[in-house]
């Protein structure tokens, strides 16, 4: 099979488009033929060695990518939940960027009839993370407030529309007006805050008549993170889903507790750990398919220009996800 192989971290340079062995099933796995894959910022960071995330970075050399959509083709020999010809989405801890990937069973959902493998595979992490962060970590509840960060980010564009589907009000943030007319147009945010031109602060303090938020969620870190602090409302949570600027700051115990705030942080395999993620993800499969979400794509680019989704990627100027066919 043909597949984007790192054999040493680095830049986008570090990809390489070649043969590889094509994956055999294990007992419990299936082999997914793969229609569409997404390329996300963290996958730029398992590529550079410097991701910080629960799994850490992978031993070398190794296939990128963690969303992927596409057939089933073959499956072990303990698999009954799935059949060849199965179209299915999956969320892996590696493999997407390839023809083939072999995964855990359990790491599928189905793909509604009326959703292409393109949409669908935009999804499973994203969507996931946003999911149990908003609505588990959270504990968002109907009628509350929600700080979405990052709005033209694949969590910022899943978070507005997870927040909203649950009957929350939503403010949502980016460094672009576009993007924060596409939010609103398309998304459905209520209110939106420009974070190079104004006070996030000030303004979402302004937006709640001087509230603050109910939850807040985080995948940026930095000052993104201390202001979410500090637009909270007394009570209020924030989830810290990934710190794409680089780090993630200290809380400060005086502000923590004279709001009675709390903070928190996710990663996806906690939850995956736990068996809590293939039922909702398919729910979500199925919400898309219902028309109730809607996949937000940026670009959707051949398996052999991945050096190019990166440097996209890595620029800023997008809103939605990268998407890969082989």
């Amino acid at each position: 099979m043909k597949a984007v192989v790192i054999h040493e971290y680095g830049d986008e340079n570090v990809m390489h488009y070649q043969d590889f062995p094509t994956p055999t099933p294990g007992p419990r796995d299936v082999l997914i033929q793969i229609k569409a894959a997404c390329a996300s910022r963290s996958d730029t960071a398992r590529r550079s060695g410097t991701y910080g995330g629960a799994t850490g970075n992978r031993p070398l050399p190794f296939i990128n990518g963690l969303d992927v959509a596409g057939v089933v083709v073959d499956r072990g020999p303990g698999v009954t939940e799935r059949e060849v010809g199965d179209r299915v989405v999956a969320l892996l801890a590696n493999g997407g960027y390839a023809e083939y990937v072999a995964c855990h069973v359990a790491s599928t959902a189905s793909i509604p009839p009326n959703i292409g493998f393109e949409q669908a595979c935009t999804i499973p992490v994203i969507w996931m993370t946003a999911w149990f962060g908003l609505l588990y970590e959270g504990e968002l509840k109907a009628g509350e407030t929600a700080l979405v960060n990052a709005a033209g980010s694949g969590i910022g564009s899943a978070g507005i529309q997870i927040a909203k589907a649950h009957g929350a009000r939503v403010i949502t943030t980016a460094g672009a007006d576009w993007k924060l007319q596409r939010a609103k147009a398309e998304l459905g945010a209520d209110e939106t805050v420009n974070y190079t031109t104004q006070d996030t602060v000030a303004e979402v303090l302004r937006l709640t008549g001087g509230r603050g938020v109910d939850v807040a969620l985080d995948a940026v870190g930095g000052q993104v993170y201390l202001d979410s602090i500090r637009c909270l409302a007394e009570g209020g949570r924030l989830v810290s889903v990934g710190a794409a600027s680089g780090g993630r700051p200290s809380d400060d115990p005086a502000t923590l507790t004279d709001k009675h705030v709390t903070t928190k942080q996710f990663g996806l395999p906690t939850a995956i750990q736990k068996g809590l993620v293939r039922p909702e993800l398919q729910k979500c499969m199925d919400m898309l398919g219902q028309g109730r979400f809607k996949a937000v794509i940026h670009q959707v680019l051949p398996l052999s220009q991945v050096r190019e989704a990166h440097r996209i990627i890595a620029s800023r100027d997008i809103f939605g996800r990268v998407v890969l066919v082989p």
